[in-house]
């Protein structure tokens, strides 16, 4: 992965004193290039979907909020009621706009992350599973065996 690439991740999380998130999001990124080898797909396009899958983390939820206004969303009744749900379509828009990432299987994956969708890829199916496994909550989810 470009190291330019990776540190400007890396500043952002922390410049918004987001260092829970970036440790999430490295160990989501160990994981899904493990995946991503084990299926073969393209690691760097998993890595980079890894670390900013959780990007808008730099926002509060009701300032998502405000933003999925401004670009017009359609907001889902439970995005409505929590406004944290639009993390995963936030963070696809900072991608885009921010890191400049046209990649359509990048955004999709992180675009998808939390909710999953219908007609889903690999890249989405790999992040997806990546951040349930790594857990960031504290100690072990109840799914973990089963998804692992």
């Amino acid at each position: 992965m470009n190291i330019e690439l990776y540190d400007k991740i890396k500043n952002l999380y922390l410049k918004y004193h987001k260092e829970k998130t970036w440790n999430h999001v490295k160990n989501v990124a160990e994981k899904a290039k493990k995946l991503a080898i084990r299926y073969h797909l393209d690691i760097e396009k998993c890595i980079i979907a890894a670390l900013l899958h959780d990007i808008s983390a730099i926002l509060s939820p009701d300032d998502m909020y405000k933003y999925a206004k401004e670009l017009g969303y359609q907001i889902d009744p439970s995005e409505e009621k929590y406004h944290f749900l639009l993390h995963q379509r936030i963070s696809k828009e900072i991608t885009y706009d921010y890191f400049h990432i046209k990649d359509e299987d990048i955004l999709s994956a992180i675009e998808c992350h939390t909710t999953l969708k219908k007609e889903m890829n690999d890249y989405d199916k790999i992040i997806f599973l990546t951040d349930k496994l790594a857990w960031d909550q504290g100690g072990i989810p109840p799914y973990y065996q089963q998804l692992k």
